[in-house]
This record gives C-alpha cells, sequence and structure tokens, in this order.
C-alpha cells in the first residue's frame, strides 16, 4: 500500500469518501459530524486527526509557520 490512497475527502464540500477503503475511518468520523453527504463541520478534520491518530495539535501561536493543510499516512487497520 504505499503512496495509495486509502481514504480521501474534501473539507470544502459535501464530504464523500473515496479511495481503496473510504470507510475506515467511519468510526472516528461519524461522532465528530463527519458523514458521507454533509457538510464538513468546523474544527471537524482536526478533531479527526486528533481523534484517529493521536496527533496533538499546537495552539494558535505556538508556531510560526502555520499549515493550511497536510496529508497523514499510513492510515491504521
Amino acid at each position: 500500500m504505499d503512496g495509495d490512497i486509502i481514504v480521501d475527502f474534501h473539507t470544502l464540500q459535501e464530504i464523500e469518501p473515496t479511495g481503496q477503503d473510504p470507510a475506515r475511518l467511519d468510526a472516528h468520523m461519524r461522532p465528530l459530524g463527519l458523514v458521507a453527504g454533509g457538510c464538513p463541520p468546523l474544527h471537524g478534520v482536526l478533531s479527526l486527526t486528533e481523534n484517529a491518530f493521536g496527533i496533538g495539535l499546537t495552539q494558535p501561536g505556538e508556531v510560526d509557520d502555520p499549515r493550511l493543510s497536510g496529508r497523514l499516512s499510513p492510515l491504521p487497520r
């Protein structure tokens, strides 16, 4: 699976997961309101990053190089 897209969805439109296993993150996404056909809630994707991957995000003002997007890999099985 090196370089393969497992789950892909866009956060600026209705969520329609695609990829090799588009349902893999459903258990983490659903409680955050990230559901297929719905619009992503504010901060929903950041919460997904923290909950599903255990990645703590820095608070505003703690970094001087803001990022507007990111890529996470590999996904948990």
